[in-house]
């Protein structure tokens, strides 16, 4: 049996070339598989994209400018600030501070030392070993949000010790949640060296925790013999992951979360205070 099909109604749509109108002429919605979009409400956008969900077609609407259009899989694809074309930028920190995130920018590569340690004094028979350095934690933190923030905690460096006194150690860096939630990261400070009478000790280095590289610090070195054996060397400060150590014979400061030189032996005064902590934060 064939179909038939009522024409009547569909004449008055054709005009004198034969050609019909599909806008006057066509009622209803027609399915995809006869060539439609099985929506009868699809909305016409100037920069609109179309996608199906299964059944029909729908227009997700126009983007804004440097936007992308990001897949959800099974779901409606979603328009995007699209992700920055790499690092290319880098704040340095010394004091706290609060790390705002750039403008596209959903990746960051973060640097924590802590303070290190200082070094120890002199007097008398005795000297001081070199403060240990900071530790360090290195992270790459992904899918963060622009304009989002991190809070930055710079650990202090120790005090060279008095006459006849140890070192202090360093203090804690750490970058932690602000309004962007991560895990924290940090690193101790270095150990303050040692005063003793016969051979001052080095301090120990720090550590870095929650990074996905965690360095420990150098440690500082015990005082060494000068040209007798009652007069030794004040040992030398720990290197930390930036180098900048102080030396022994002269107590410098340490730097970059290093460790202070100690006090030679017969010297009384202060040895070298450790270097202040250090944060980067790469974008």
């Amino acid at each position: 049996m064939t179909q038939a099909f009522n024409l009547s109604q569909f004449a008055n749509s054709v005009n004198a070339s034969g050609q019909a109108s599909l806008t006057t002429g066509v009622t209803g919605t027609l399915p995809i598989a006869n060539g439609g979009t099985n929506n009868g409400s699809l909305a016409v956008t100037a920069g609109g994209v179309v996608y199906t969900d299964g059944s029909k077609l729908v227009n997700v609407g126009a983007g804004s400018s440097g936007q992308v259009l990001t897949s959800a899989g099974s779901g409606a694809p979603t328009w995007a600030t699209a992700a920055g074309g790499g690092i290319g930028g880098m704040s340095a920190y010394t004091s706290n501070a609060t790390f705002t995130i750039p403008s596209g920018k959903t990746v960051l590569k973060v640097t924590v030392t802590g303070g290190g340690g200082g070094g120890g004094g002199g007097g008398g028979s005795g000297g001081g070993g070199g403060g240990g350095a900071g530790g360090t934690a290195i992270k790459y933190l992904t899918s963060v949000t622009p304009g989002n923030t991190l809070a930055v905690t710079i650990g202090s460096g120790g005090g060279g010790g008095g006459s006849y006194a140890n070192g202090s150690s360093g203090g804690t860096s750490s970058v932690s949640s602000g309004t962007q939630t991560i895990s924290t990261i940090s690193a101790t400070g270095g150990g303050g060296g040692g005063y003793s009478g016969n051979t001052p000790y080095g301090g120990a280095g720090g550590s870095g925790s929650g990074g996905d590289l965690n360095l420990n610090g150098g440690g500082g070195m015990d005082g060494i013999n000068g040209p007798s054996a009652n007069q030794p060397n004040g040992g030398t400060g720990g290197n930390s992951y930036w180098g900048g150590n102080g030396g022994g014979n002269n107590t410098r400061t340490g730097y970059n979360g290093s460790g202070g030189g100690g006090r030679p032996r017969a010297q009384t005064g202060s040895g070298g205070s450790g270097g202040t902590g250090i944060v980067t934060i790469e974008y």
